[in-house]
């Protein structure tokens, strides 16, 4: 299902990328804020990145969409980022499997995200991006969870567009802190 573990993707990486908007730029030059989202996503409350810098323009990208109709001038941007220091940044890794579904279904699903507490203590957690449409979601890992599908054919049908595609959660203010801003760029 990938040509490189997850594990050692995380090794790997020395550069962190978000995606974002020109209009947020500077809140988070002045500071990181972990539970700034009130979204459920795949690993729960959190600043998100990744270690693919095309995928964080593809989400600078649609975040620009959503608040061009309010703003004309918005440009999206990409903020990369290195870890001060990554030696005890504790990261729960997932591979592509039935603890991972049960992780990302639980934080989607299940999490009321508005009252701002995870349902894990991980002060990170990495590992793949599923596809953003709860319906598709939910009706998909019910059926893997049923033994309808295998674990392949979920994962074929979740990761989708997104195959391939990092997601790095820092739900951890402290570990947030330690993230120093390298470059900006305008795309």
């Amino acid at each position: 299902m990938g040509e490189l573990s997850f594990s050692n993707q995380f090794s790997n990486t020395a550069v962190w990328y978000h995606g974002t908007t020109s209009t947020q730029v500077t809140s988070l030059k002045d500071g990181i804020d972990v539970y700034h989202s009130k979204r459920n996503c795949d690993f729960g409350i959190g600043f998100y990145v990744t270690s693919k810098f095309d995928q964080a323009v593809k989400w600078a990208q649609r975040k620009t969409k959503d608040e061009l109709p309010f703003n004309p001038n918005v440009k999206p941007v990409v903020l990369s980022y290195q870890f001060q220091d990554s030696n005890d940044v504790e990261t729960k890794i997932f591979e592509i499997d039935k603890e991972y579904f049960q992780f990302v279904y639980k934080n989607r699903l299940k999490l009321d995200a508005k009252a701002g507490i995870n349902f894990h203590n991980f002060s990170a957690v990495f590992g793949p991006v599923l596809d953003g449409q709860v319906t598709r979601l939910k009706v998909t890992l019910d059926d893997y969870f049923k033994g309808v599908n295998s674990l392949e054919k979920t994962a074929d049908i979740l990761l989708g567009k997104y195959q391939g595609d990092t997601q790095l959660c820092i739900c951890d203010q402290k570990i947030a802190n330690k993230l120093i801003l390298v470059e900006e760029d305008t795309i």
